[in-house]
């Protein structure tokens, strides 16, 4: 590996170690604003990642960068190691290095590197692997046997929900008057039934079948934050542009043609 290619993966692994850093704070902290933070190295990670996927063919060196990605980010949560946290980092690994030999069969299936044309492939399954390791690594804290969930995000769910079905539709099948009080006492009302009934729900549950549970939890937020990944895809592909745009002005990469002979069956 050239230093052109040494500083491509070390900027990765550089930016997986402080979107653990920040994460870690958040997960350990309930620091919000660390979240926003590591949401922030989240997206630069995945664009470097496929950078560093356009530039590094081998193997080894590929998995070897993955390795030290996830080894950093790891180094964060130092003292709250478990076997659910180890767990994720190893299918996130996997899920990693899957995504670039998918990659890596895409862009030899180019004529032309086309990169917003990885979005749906290479970008899609990376951001996957690395939802799943920020998803797991936080469930990896939560002791089973005190599973609760939050009031503030039964509250953010009502609130999202009133706020697309339409507070006046509301209003007019509960047969209250359209007044900002009954607005907020009926919110409020809700809040604290739904957050009782799921409350009761989880404390109906063995507690050797809270685990189970915990990995249901996770899938299922899985499945939601997934559902916005194709807003975040555009986001990525853009900041990838700029980089290799960057780059190539510099002459740090550059583009070749290379000749290649294509099989066709003939009769």
């Amino acid at each position: 590996m050239d230093y052109k290619m040494t500083v491509i993966g070390a900027l990765g692994v550089l930016t997986s170690a402080l979107m653990g850093y920040f994460f870690a704070s958040f997960a350990l902290l309930n620091d919000y604003k660390a979240l926003t933070i590591a949401s922030v190295l989240a997206l630069i990670y995945l664009a470097l990642v496929t950078l560093r996927m356009l530039v590094i063919k081998k193997a080894w060196q590929s998995g070897a960068l993955i390795v030290l990605d996830l080894g950093l980010f790891a180094v964060s949560f130092n003292g709250h190691f478990s076997p659910w946290f180890m767990l994720g980092i190893v299918i996130a690994g996997a899920w990693l290095f899957s995504a670039w030999k998918k990659g890596g069969y895409e862009v030899e299936n180019m004529v032309q590197i086309r990169l917003r044309e990885l979005g749906a492939g290479f970008i899609r399954s990376s951001l996957h692997a690395l939802l799943f390791l920020l998803i797991a690594s936080y469930l990896s804290l939560v002791d089973p046997k005190t599973i609760r969930i939050p009031r503030s995000l039964v509250a953010e769910s009502v609130q999202s929900v009133m706020t697309s079905v339409g507070q006046k539709f509301i209003a007019k099948m509960t047969s209250l008057p359209q007044t900002p009080e009954t607005e907020a006492d009926l919110k409020e009302k809700a809040i604290t039934a739904i957050h009782a009934g799921i409350s009761k729900i989880i404390d109906t549950v063995p507690e050797e079948a809270r685990a189970g549970l915990l990995v249901g939890i996770g899938i299922i937020v899985f499945l939601l934050v997934n559902s916005l990944t194709g807003l975040l895809i555009p986001v990525i592909v853009f900041f990838l542009w700029m980089v290799v745009g960057l780059l190539l002005r510099i002459n740090f990469i550059t583009i070749r043609t290379e000749k290649v002979d294509k099989e066709i069956v003939s009769a």
